[in-house]
């Protein structure tokens, strides 16, 4: 879930919430499993970089 100051006014997720996600698993210590609902967009934005399981 985005923190508070990630959502806007009327309380949702910016578009840009996945690339977000996926820079802050980038720069993690490897290796990183990253627990989604969004499988197919952050699959597209971070390819075999970061394992990807669906939730």
């Amino acid at each position: 879930m985005a923190a508070p100051r990630d959502r806007d006014r009327a309380g949702a997720v910016p578009c840009d919430a996945p690339a977000r996600v996926r820079g802050r698993a980038l720069r993690a210590v490897q290796p990183v499993v990253l627990m989604t609902s969004a499988v197919d967009d952050l699959t597209k934005l971070c390819g075999k970089q970061i394992r990807i399981v669906e939730v």
